[in-house]
């Protein structure tokens, strides 16, 4: 056997070698991608039951408001301030004109009807944000997120 022939067998090994432990770190890494996912489906559906007992026991006084608000114009002046301890009173989603709600839904959660309460592309988009300047400009929530 010549010393091309050796130098390209070992070669061969040498890349056998790198790929099978290449392998074999890969398939550990997907066992602790597995583990760590199980463990997030697991708390996922947890506190997913946990939100619906909380709902079914809530009531309209669980979301009455007692803090102030403040309605600011878009120069930034105060327009007016909204007392907490205010007279409101809750109605059917039947009774909201649609577009009150299309109003609501474009300006706070314009995907609402395709996702789940969470909205991937919302929350990546505010990290991406957050990351390319250093501040929160923008929230990841939807509107399900913030009533929770």
């Amino acid at each position: 056997m010549g010393k091309k022939a050796k130098k390209k067998k070992t070669f061969a090994r040498f890349l056998g070698k790198l790929f099978g432990g290449l392998f074999a770190l890969l398939i550990v890494a997907l066992i602790i991608a597995c583990i760590a996912f199980r463990s997030y489906i697991k708390a996922f559906f947890e506190y997913r039951q946990k939100a619906k007992l909380i709902a079914a026991k809530s009531t309209e006084s669980d979301f009455k408001i007692s803090e102030n608000s403040f309605v600011y114009a878009s120069d930034g002046s105060l327009i007016s301030t909204l007392s907490g301890e205010r007279k409101s009173y809750y109605l059917k989603l039947s009774d909201i004109p649609k577009y009150v709600k299309d109003c609501v839904l474009a300006v706070e959660d314009r995907r609402f009807y395709t996702h789940n309460g969470y909205d991937i592309k919302g929350i990546a988009a505010a990290i991406k944000t957050y990351v390319d300047t250093g501040t929160v400009i923008r929230g990841g929530s939807t509107i399900t997120q913030q009533l929770v």
